[in-house]
């Protein structure tokens, strides 16, 4: 059936009309529910009674088992009785002993049960415990080798007076593998290599952490006892002389098929290689072939028969075989009346299985082979004599894996991964694990534990669901176990603003931590929904109609999960602003100011700010520090007119005092100075203009034309770099510069174009013998006059009219220099060789010299001598007036 039950909701139905049950017949089992989805599972318990009324009792539901477990009283006699249910929720059989003890701590009586999975046991004390059939306290002791649910039931033998119901106390411990570190603190099921034996040490038995191994050994490597006596079962406990602080169970297999319930002696086997009596007894399981024992401490342990209880097996034919096969035994002590002969196959879990006789004689039986027979001890059994067990192996695949239990079993929301350790049985290097049906990679530590990573969106909040599985023949999927990762539950410190005005809706920011994506706000039991900001922070918006407190928590969905504490709103009646300061209080014409208004009770969204007179808009206003701040800019227009302004705050509430914001005209703009104040025609000068309240975005003109502005960079408040490009044609004269920004022009500073001089400077050579090259390099200082290539032409000397051959300006280093060569010509005498019209680039006077680099005679050849040869220049210097 199927139930669905709202959150926080509670369900109540009686098991007649849930499951359809009907008529007057007792029905006796347990009820198991699975929560589906993901959800942090339900409370839940189960009354029962007496159709009439006068007997009730309820049993809590259990969700997870006991491997020691305990009943703290008994009473067996004086007109009451004690019952037992136990239930094996495993995929595989549980091997249960139960001790009863008096009051005194002494054992009374002793069983041990193997529950087969899923079976389910309730019997009185009195049955499963005749020796205790008339005790009236003390206590229950019961070890499973897997873990068990378990209750206790008094009730009175006389009249139907009352019920009850007691459920176990205990501990759930793993299994564990041969060899493994035990944990003192938490304890282990420890599980030999071969699974056929186990030892179950509760919590603080051992006195620290030690490896413990169970080995068995072989029955032929001991000596007998004695003559009459065989040994029957051997276990080797280590580390060997380990001492324990409490008794633990220690579960072997027998070599014999003995009387269920039957006690036998343990016997130890010393250094010295000689039997002595240990103390201990071991009692017989219901399968007959497995005994179990409380020691206090470890070493090799024997279990001896009396030889005249023995009867020989000298043979089994084959030695191996499968269901429905044939098997030929042979021996001695038979019985030639089969009836009396039982031919004990092992079972699973250690459990006997009797084949099917097919003849018999004294020396010779044929038996076959059972369904459920596994690799194991093969015994025969003639009335209450037991041969020694042969090994009769029968092949089998993998075997069923059982997980019962994970570690840690949940995380919270927020954990990036986590290393899961998986314990049970059958595990092998080839199982495999599925986390939500999908294969999660595994490691292989042994037999009962395997560990797997989960991480990334296997973290999500969910159920996950684990699952172990073993490839065939054989193996299968294990039973399911659950991980939960859950969101957290969250927590609240603290409310910003921690009270509004009613009337008014308003931001509140929620502090805390623990909040996700799927936390919402719940004010005064009502969902308000929420958005999310991080981990610690949420907002939501209030209305409140009505003065008083809004208690205000928040939620985080399951698994896990639940609802933080609750913080009060405190909702007060409507007050106007408080405004109490502006910062800047004053502000330039044609400027925007970023302004903060200070004061109290402003409210988001619904704050105005007003400024008085004409010529200042106000901006989009946004509220600061809760309810204490408001930020806005103040746009002033160059018609504002200068002095002081009141500004208010209105909100719902009503309006703020005022407080003063004052208009001022911006400062003058001045321009001092241009440097260079002067530049020549085809030139482009690079300049600094000085002055003071230059702003960004300024520009620069220059009067008349001929004059172009480069880009212009304002460097500061009293510094802008620009450039100056003059052309050939611009008239010479003094300029007016100006710089223009928002807060209006400059006055003028002077610049001034430099013209270019008009009288050319001539080259002169004199030379009585025929010239045919000169080479000259002219010297001039160039902050005055510069040169320039195409200001350069040839002279009237026969052959040297043309344009030189080679015209190298360097203004940088203040040189100029020519060189030509003729041919055809022979000028002597004094001619003009090239001239040149220098640049203008500042007042005052240049001298002009000339070095000869060479001069030759028409071959080209022969340099002249110099003197009588001579170069010269005309005029010497230049002057270039101020303007």
């Amino acid at each position: 059936v199927e139930r669905t039950i709202p959150a926080n909701g509670r369900l109540e139905e009686g098991a007649e009309q849930m499951f359809g049950l009907t008529g007057n017949e007792l029905i006796v089992g347990s009820v198991r529910f699975d929560v589906q989805g993901n959800t942090r599972g339900l409370i839940s318990y189960l009354d029962y009674g007496t159709t009439d009324g006068i007997l009730l009792s309820a049993v809590p539901a259990q969700g997870t088992g006991f491997s020691d477990l305990y009943f703290s009283h008994i009473a067996e006699g004086l007109g009451f009785y004690t019952g037992m249910a136990l239930l094996n929720p495993n995929t595989q059989s549980s091997s249960v002993t139960i001790d009863v003890f008096n009051r005194e701590g002494r054992r009374v009586d002793s069983a041990v049960l193997v529950l087969a999975p899923g079976e389910r046991r309730s019997r009185l004390v009195s049955q499963l415990l005749p020796l205790a059939a008339n005790q009236v306290g003390g206590f229950v002791h019961v070890t499973a080798s897997q873990p068990i649910f378990a209750n206790q039931v008094f009730g009175s033998r006389v009249g139907l007076t009352f019920l009850a119901n007691v459920s176990a106390q205990g501990v759930l411990l793993r299994p564990q593998a041969n060899g493994r570190t035990v944990i003192a603190t938490t304890g282990a099921d420890v599980i030999a290599t071969d699974a056929s034996a186990s030892i179950v040490i509760p919590p603080g038995a051992l006195p620290a952490n030690t490896s413990i191994r169970l080995s068995s050994v072989a029955i032929s490597s001991l000596p007998d006892p004695s003559a009459t006596q065989k040994i029957v079962a051997t276990i080797d406990a280590e580390p060997s002389g380990t001492r324990f602080n409490i008794p633990v169970k220690l579960s072997f297999p027998l070599a014999a098929q003995l009387a269920a319930g039957s006690q036998v002696p343990l016997l130890i086997f010393n250094s010295n290689h000689q039997f002595e009596d240990s103390g201990f007894t071991a009692i017989v399981g219901e399968s007959g072939r497995v005994a179990s024992a409380d020691i206090t401490h470890f070493t090799t342990y024997a279990v001896a028969l009396p030889a005249d209880q023995l009867i020989s097996v000298t043979g089994v034919s084959p030695s191996t075989g499968i269901p429905g096969m044939p098997v030929t035994i042979t021996g001695s002590g038979f019985s030639t009346d089969g009836s009396r002969n039982n031919i004990m196959f092992a079972g699973k879990d250690n459990i006997s299985i009797k084949g099917a006789l097919t003849a018999a004689s004294a020396t010779l039986l044929t038996a076959t082979v059972p369904e459920g027979a596994v690799t194991g001890n093969l015994i025969v059994q003639v009335g209450n004599r037991s041969s020694i067990g042969v090994m009769f192996n029968v092949p089998v695949g993998s075997p069923k894996a059982a997980i019962t239990s994970i570690s840690p079993m949940s995380a919270t929301l927020g954990t990036t991964s986590v290393e899961i350790q998986i314990s049970g049985t059958g595990f092998q290097a080839n199982s495999t694990v599925t986390y939500d049906g999908a294969n999660a990679s595994a490691s292989f530590v042994d037999s009962s534990s395997l560990l797997i990573n989960v991480s990334g969106r296997q973290m999500d909040p969910a159920v996950h669901k684990i699952v172990v599985s073993n490839p065939p023949p054989g193996g299968g999927n294990s039973n399911t176990a659950e991980f939960t990762v859950g969101f957290p539950v969250p927590v609240l410190s603290s409310l910003s603003p921690a009270s509004i005005s009613r009337g008014i809706p308003a931001e509140v920011t929620i502090s805390g931590s623990g909040f996700t994506s799927s936390t919402i706000v719940v004010v005064d039991g009502t969902t308000t929904g929420g958005t999310f900001i991080d981990g610690a922070t949420m907002k939501v918006t209030v209305v409140a109609s009505d003065i008083g407190t809004r208690l205000i928590s928040v939620s985080n969905p399951a698994p896990g999960g639940g609802t933080s504490n609750t913080l009060a709103l405190t909702i007060t009646e409507m007050i106007p602003p408080v405004l109490t300061s502006i910062n800047p209080a004053s502000g330039d014409s044609l400027s925007t100011v970023n302004v903060i208004l200070s004061g109290t009770s402003f409210v988001s969204g619904a704050s105005t700010v007003t400024v008085s007179g004409t010529g200042v808009s106000v901006g989009p206003v946004t509220i600061a520090n809760g309810r204490t701040g408001l930020i806005t800019t103040f746009t002033i227009a160059g018609t504002a007119a200068a002095g002081a302004r009141k500004v208010t705050v209105t909100t719902p509430g009503g309006t703020s005092a005022a407080v003063t914001f004052t208009v001022d005209l911006p400062a003058p703009l001045t321009l001092s100075s241009v440097s260079p104040a002067s530049g020549a025609r085809r030139t482009s000068v690079a300049v600094a203009l000085t002055g003071t309240n230059f702003a960004s975005g300024a520009s620069v003109a220059v009067s008349g034309a001929g004059v172009t502005v480069g880009s212009v960079n304002v460097a500061g408040a009293t510094s802008i770099t620009t450039t100056f490009n003059i052309d050939a044609n611009a008239a010479s004269g003094a300029r007016c510069v100006t710089v223009t920004t928002s807060a209006g022009t400059s006055p003028c500073a002077v610049f001034t174009v430099l013209g270019e001089t008009s009288t050319p400077v001539a080259v002169q050579v004199t030379s009585s013998n025929a010239v045919g090259a000169y080479d000259v390099t002219i010297s001039f200082d160039k902050n005055v006059v510069n040169c320039s290539s195409d200001n350069v032409t040839g002279g009237n000397g026969a052959g040297f009219t043309g344009r030189p051959t080679t015209v190298n300006c360097q203004n940088a280093e203040g040189t100029l220099r020519l060189n030509h060569f003729q041919s055809g010509n022979s000028p002597t005498g004094t001619f003009t060789v090239a001239n040149v019209v220098f640049i203008p680039v500042g007042a005052g006077t240049s001298s002009l010299t000339v070095t000869v680099n060479a001069l030759t005679d028409t071959s080209g050849l022969a340099n002249l001598a110099i003197p009588p040869a001579q170069v010269t220049l005309s005029p010497s210097s230049v002057t270039i007036p101020h303007p």
